[in-house]
């Protein structure tokens, strides 16, 4: 609870911003804390919020293979749960 509304309060105003002002850093740490937050939704068993964290933390910083990972993970357990739909899998 206290992560998604720390979430929901902050990355509003970073994705405002530039992505070509923000540093490297910055944007590593933007793509970590949307990899949490897909964590925290994957556990809740919310997986269309997973895939859609996921894949902002893969748009901050497509190199990390885990983001990748993350995902999948999530879009396989969404099928077994039958909670995404299959406009979902071409993302």
């Amino acid at each position: 609870g206290t992560l998604i509304n720390l979430h929901k309060q902050l990355l509003p105003s970073v994705k405002a911003m530039n992505s070509q002002d923000l540093s490297r850093h910055v944007q590593t740490s933007i793509a970590n804390i949307y990899n949490i937050l897909g964590c925290l939704h994957s556990d809740d068993r919310n997986h269309e919020a997973a895939i859609a964290a996921y894949t902002q933390a893969i748009a901050c910083d497509s190199t990390q293979a885990m983001y990748y990972r993350n995902r999948a993970n999530s879009y396989l357990e969404s099928k077994d749960d039958g909670k995404v739909n299959d406009q979902q899998q071409g993302e």
